[in-house]
């Protein structure tokens, strides 16, 4: 089931975004393997604005999807399922759900940042319709979350800029 997060959420979610990391061990986004989960103001402004989504199963959060308003639509700022429930279709589920509540509010494309090589990032994006965006075609909000990233330690060869026209 799909539903909105609520403020109860956000340990549970926490969780999550610990457990779903550790699918980058190995890779070479391994630094992402032990980030600290999102700072919890940033997930509660979400929930204020009804961009936080949640996937229940058994009355627990095993996934989320947030996003963050910005000039040229919204920007998808996470999608993580708990490790144990990958490849069920519980990140779709999520990510259809933002866009239909995207195209509610008249939002005219997601836009996000990714990994292009990980099968469950830039490819998986690609089955939902995303298309990678370069040069001057990236939107300035993904362009503008690059430099923190790169800073964060994500290499430039394997990040891109990608949207999906609603």
């Amino acid at each position: 089931m799909i539903c909105f997060a609520q403020p109860t959420d956000l340990p549970a979610v926490g969780r999550v975004e610990v457990a779903a990391a550790t699918v980058f061990d190995g890779t070479q986004m391994d630094f992402a393997a032990n980030d600290a989960p999102t700072d919890p103001a940033e997930l509660l402004a979400a929930i204020g604005a009804q961009l936080m989504w949640v996937a229940i199963e058994a009355s627990q959060p095993i996934g989320f999807v947030f996003a963050k308003p910005c000039a040229e639509g919204l920007y998808v700022r996470e999608l993580s399922v708990a490790a144990p429930h990958r490849q069920q279709g519980h990140g779709s589920k999520l990510i259809q759900t933002l866009i239909a509540a995207a195209r509610r509010r008249g939002h005219q494309q997601l836009i996000l940042t990714t990994d292009r090589g990980l099968p469950w990032n830039a490819p998986f994006y690609k089955r939902l319709w995303f298309k990678i965006i370069k040069g001057a075609a990236i939107p300035a909000t993904a362009r503008n979350r690059f430099q923190p990233q790169f800073v964060a330690g994500f290499d430039r060869a394997h990040r891109c800029a990608m949207v999906m026209p609603l």
